[in-house]
Formats: C-alpha cells, structure tokens, sequence
C-alpha cells in the first residue's frame, strides 16, 4: 500500500554557500521560525511513517529568483529535512513524520522550477510504501 503527504509552503531557500556563512545562532533561529512554519502548513493530525519513504522537495523560485546551482541545491533543502524527522539527541525540534534522514530511511529527489505566479515556495511531498501511524 502506498501512502502519500504533501505539504506547501511558501518558503524562500537559501543557497548552501549563503547557509555555511551564517553564524551558529542565526541559523538555529531560522531553524527553527521554519520548524513553526512547517508544522502550521501542514494537515492536522501529522501523520508519521514508518519504513523507507521517497522525499521530493521541489523548490519554486519567484519574482527576482533564479535557479540554484546542482549543489546547492540540494543542499538548501537540508533545513526542511531536518524539520521531517523524528527529534532525537539535543535536536528539540521535528515533526517527526519520517523516521531519520539516512539513506536507509529515505531516497531524497530534489527539483526546482520557477513558479507560475511569482511565489517562491516549497513543495515537500512524501511517498512511502511502510506503514502510516497517525
């Protein structure tokens, strides 16, 4: 049986060169203002999956956009992964809706495109064939 959830979220993604250059702080606050944004943009309950999911990120780019190099790319969607996963360790925060971020737990696709009305904004869309517990 396969289980799909699809969250939208407007979003703009930094690059992973902008990311690297941040200080510690700066980027655990904007870590987490995204895990609230995350966590408001998606359906009630929040479902979580169990086994192997397949993870697409597709980043919408809008007005004075432009697209990310492959890299970084991939990259800039690390912070919306780690507001998927399950909190574990000193991590406080994470819906919790895919088990880990290792290769083992999920096959990560990423794409981008520019958006049709000029909204940057990210689709994150989870399919799995495990079991949803909700």
């Amino acid at each position: 049986m396969t289980t799909s959830y699809t969250i939208v979220l407007e979003y703009q993604f930094e690059s992973l060169n902008i990311t690297m250059r941040q200080h510690w702080a700066v980027r655990k606050k904007r870590q987490e203002e995204l895990f609230t944004a995350v966590e408001c943009a998606a359906e009630q309950p929040i479902p979580t999956f169990k086994g192997k999911s397949v993870v697409t990120i597709t980043r919408q780019w809008g007005k004075r956009g432009r697209a990310f190099d492959p890299d970084n790319l991939v990259g800039s969607v690390k912070p919306l992964i780690d507001c998927l996963k399950k909190p574990k360790g000193r991590q406080k925060s994470g819906l919790g809706i895919i088990p880990d971020d290792t290769p083992e737990d999920i096959e990560l696709r990423v794409k981008q495109e520019k958006s049709p009305d000029g909204v940057h904004r990210a689709i994150i869309e989870i399919d799995t064939q495990g079991t949803k517990d909700v």
